[in-house]
C-alpha cells in the first residue's frame, strides 16, 4: 500500500527494460501476464514490483519504437486476445509463433472463465462473490446479512437498489464513542485481474449505488466496501478521503468457483505459465474475514460519517465514472473535478490525485 520512492520517469524506464527482457525470455506474453510477473514480484530497482501504470507507459514506448509488436487474434472459443511479441523476429519467427499460440490459448481459457456460458456460470465473478459471502458468514463481529442464503441484495429500505443489485449487504452496530452506530455495510466484489486504481470504472459501480442510497436515505449510516484482488495504494488513500473501505483477497489470490468444467491442472498451467495466482475455492478466506471482523469495526463509524458527508455531493461524478466508455482525456477531466469537489468538502490527509 505504500508508494514507490523514486520519480515516475525512473519507474517508466525500469518498466521499459523489464518488459523488453520478459518478452525476450518468453518470446510472447499477454498483458495480464506482464502485470502478474512484473508488478507482483520483486524486480531489480523495485523490490515491491513495478506498478501497472508504469508498465503501461513502458509498453507504449516499446510499441512506438517498434521494439515490440501487438498481435491481436481471435482464439478458439471466440476470445479476442492481444499477444506482445518482439518487433525483430529474424531467425526466430517459428518459436515466437509457437509461444504466441500457447499464450493466446491460455489467456483465452482464462477469459472463458470470466464469462457465463451454457456449460458454466461466470466462474471468476461468482467465485469471488461466494468467497466473500462465506467470509462474512464466518465473522463474529455481529453482521446481520440481508440475504444469508445467496448474498446478492436487490432491494434495501423497501426499494430496489439504484443502479443494480449489490453483491452483499449486512447490518452491524459499530462502536462510536460511548454508543453504537447502526450501519448498513454495502459490499461489491470485483474479482478482476487488473489492479483497482482510483479511476477504475468497476470501483464506481459500488460508489454510484452507495451514493444514490445515501442521497435517498440521508438519515441512514452507510458504509461502502469494495473487495477485490489487488488495489493500488492511492485507492486506499482515496477510500479514506471519500468514506469507503477496500479489502483485498488474501495474498493477491484470485478465487475461481469449483466446477466440473475446470481441472486443477488447467488452473496450474495458468499459474505456472502466466503467473496468475488462481485458487479453486468457494470457502471463506481468513484474511477477508479478519478485515470484516477486526478492521471494519475500528474505523467503520467514522468512515460512514465521512461517506454521508461526501456522497450526496459527489453522486453525479460517480454516475459518469462508472461508465467504461468514459475514457482518455474525458475520464481524466472528470476525475480531476471529482477530486476538486471532494477536497472542497474535506481536505485529504494525502493527495490521491495531482491536479
Amino acid at each position: 500500500m505504500s508508494s514507490q520512492s523514486h520519480d515516475a520517469a525512473f519507474y517508466d524506464d525500469l518498466a521499459y527494460q523489464a518488459i523488453r527482457d520478459l518478452i525476450e525470455r518468453e518470446h510472447a506474453v499477454v498483458w495480464h501476464e506482464v502485470e502478474a510477473k512484473l508488478a507482483e514480484h520483486p524486480q531489480r530497482g523495485a523490490p515491491r514490483g513495478i506498478n501497472p501504470n508504469h508498465l503501461t507507459n513502458g509498453r507504449r514506448r516499446l510499441v512506438a519504437e517498434g521494439v515490440i509488436a501487438e498481435d491481436t487474434t481471435e482464439t478458439y472459443g471466440n476470445q479476442v486476445v492481444t499477444v506482445l511479441v518482439p518487433g525483430n523476429q529474424h531467425r526466430r519467427r517459428d518459436v515466437i509463433r509457437t509461444a504466441a499460440r500457447r499464450k493466446r490459448g491460455l489467456q483465452g481459457r482464462y477469459l472463458g472463465w470470466t464469462q457465463a456460458s451454457e456449460r458454466h456460470p461466470n466462474l471468476i465473478g461468482d467465485g469471488g462473490e461466494r468467497v466473500v459471502h462465506e467470509s462474512l458468514k464466518r465473522t463474529v463481529a455481529g453482521y446481520g446479512l440481508i440475504n444469508p442464503t445467496r448474498g446478492e441484495v436487490t432491494s434495501l429500505f423497501d426499494a430496489d437498489v439504484p443502479g443494480g443489485p449489490l453483491d452483499n449487504a449486512a447490518r452491524i452496530a459499530l462502536p462510536d464513542g460511548t454508543t453504537d452506530l447502526a450501519v448498513m455495510v454495502l459490499v461489491e466484489v470485483k474479482n478482476i485481474r487488473g489492479w483497482v486504481y482510483p479511476a477504475t470504472a468497476e470501483l464506481f459501480q459500488l460508489l454510484s449505488k452507495a451514493a444514490a442510497l445515501q442521497t435517498a436515505h440521508p438519515q441512514r449510516s452507510l458504509l461502502p466496501v469494495l473487495v477485490t484482488r489487488r488495489a493500488h495504494y492511492l485507492t486506499f488513500v482515496m477510500a479514506k478521503h471519500l468514506g469507503f473501505f477496500v479489502i483485498e483477497f488474501d495474498h493477491g489470490v484470485q478465487p475461481i468457483l469449483p466446477h466440473w468444467t475446470v481441472t486443477p491442472e488447467q488452473v496450474r498451467e495458468l499459474r505456472d505459465e502466466l503467473g496468475y495466482v488462481l485458487m479453486l475455492t468457494d470457502e471463506a478466506m481468513p484474511g477477508v474475514t479478519a478485515r470484516f471482523d477486526r478492521t471494519v469495526p475500528k474505523v467503520g463509524a467514522a468512515t460512514a460519517r465521512r461517506w454521508a458527508q461526501m456522497a450526496p455531493n459527489l453522486l453525479p461524478h460517480f454516475g459518469l465514472l462508472r461508465r467504461e466508455s468514459l475514457s482518455g482525456p474525458e475520464r481524466d477531466t472528470e476525475m480531476d473535478q471529482l477530486y476538486r469537489d471532494a477536497t472542497s468538502i474535506a481536505a485529504p490527509t494525502v493527495s490521491w490525485r495531482r491536479v
